[in-house]
């Protein structure tokens, strides 16, 4: 058994890891991480860390971490992780990770869900936004990779795929009175033909370059 100022050395390693798995903004896909170079100090800090214990609290800049049991000073178990900004996250832990489903819930009333492997998003996510949308779709290892579906408020579908965080490949957006609007991204921005197609049949071509309308 690890005497206890080495299980306090690795609990502040695995504080920093543990907040490297933060959600990213809706249609982008920047990690959020914690400074490498902070420190964590425990509260309170007069009683041992006893493996086991559900009412450890760690404070890394400005983050308080309300942890469930651990081992060997990793994170196991059910974890919830209050910011600053009112933002609340919640899951399992393991091994000092992230692993499991987690929601996260932030004071604009969005609310992000989905499962984490090792820290990661991976898998299948559902993010509500406060406007009404909701937006569908799978990350592999942390980035948004395959079909996303965006549903909005006002009836309107936007659908494509992303390749490794950023839109890549044909996409459309259809809007409730019956309008089409098709065509490719590369590498996260629109590029190329894209068709405007109309009730009845009617269409017009729109050309772009690097995101750039032609």
């Amino acid at each position: 058994m690890r005497c206890d100022a080495e299980l306090r050395a690795v609990v502040r390693l695995t504080v920093l890891v543990l907040l490297a798995g933060c959600a990213s903004s809706p249609g982008t896909d920047p990690s959020i991480m914690s400074n490498p170079g902070s420190t964590a100090r425990e509260v309170p800090a007069d009683r041992p860390l006893a493996e086991g214990d559900v009412t450890v609290v760690y404070e890394v800049d400005g983050v308080v971490i309300h942890e469930g049991p651990h081992l060997e000073g990793r994170f196991t178990g059910r974890t919830t992780v209050k910011y600053p900004d009112g933002s609340v996250h919640e899951g399992p832990a393991a091994s000092g990770k992230r692993h499991g489903r987690w929601i996260e819930r932030r004071p604009d009333g969005s609310v992000q869900e989905g499962p984490y492997v090792e820290n990661g998003r991976h898998g299948s996510w559902t993010e509500r936004f406060p406007d009404g949308s909701v937006q569908t779709g799978r990350y592999v290892e942390d980035r948004r990779h395959g079909l996303w579906v965006f549903r909005y408020r006002d009836g309107r579908v936007q659908q494509g795929p992303f390749v490794a965080g950023k839109r890549h490949g044909e996409w459309t957006l259809a809007s409730p009175r019956g309008v089409l609007f098709r065509g490719p991204y590369v590498n996260g921005q629109r590029h190329g033909q894209w068709t405007v197609v109309y009730p009845g049949g009617r269409w017009d071509h729109v050309y772009y370059v690097a995101g750039v309308r032609r």
